[in-house]
């Protein structure tokens, strides 16, 4: 019984890293805590049967597959599962903050551009002292 709640744990970690989860984002995704991942994952203890169920779910797998010592070689043809939904909806959160991000640096800089005399527009410039003078001798001045 302990070697197949290794194997058990050892699978999970390898599906984990396989759909690049951290642990809190994994805790997250499945709507537990770290501590309660913290608890499957160590040592001191067994894992209930419903938490195996629920980890073998959200991972595309059944039950049998997490104690299965081969499956670190099967990850490459899982089924998209749970994970991978939860993995996209992250990249995307992230890629939107990041295009926030830009925008905002974008509109600080043209703030900054406007500030910097060389840079504002025609209209906006005051006319220097030599283009003054220039003009006057234009004039006959």
């Amino acid at each position: 019984m302990a070697d197949a709640v290794r194997r058990a744990r050892a699978n999970i970690q390898h599906l984990m890293a396989a759909r690049g989860l951290r642990k809190k984002a994994f805790a997250e995704a499945m709507g537990k805590t770290p501590s309660w991942l913290s608890m499957i994952l160590g040592e001191h203890r067994g894992i209930p049967l419903p938490a195996l169920d629920e980890i073998a779910t959200f991972f595309g797998v059944d039950v049998q597959a997490l104690l299965d010592p081969d499956l670190g070689r099967q990850t490459g043809r899982l089924k998209p599962s749970r994970a991978d939904s939860y993995a996209e909806a992250r990249l995307l959160d992230q890629v939107a903050q990041l295009r926030d991000a830009a925008q905002a640096a974008q509109s600080v800089l043209a703030d900054v551009l406007d500030a910097v005399p060389a840079h504002r527009k025609d209209s906006d410039a005051r006319p220097t002292a030599a283009a003054g003078r220039g003009r006057r001798r234009a004039d006959g001045g």
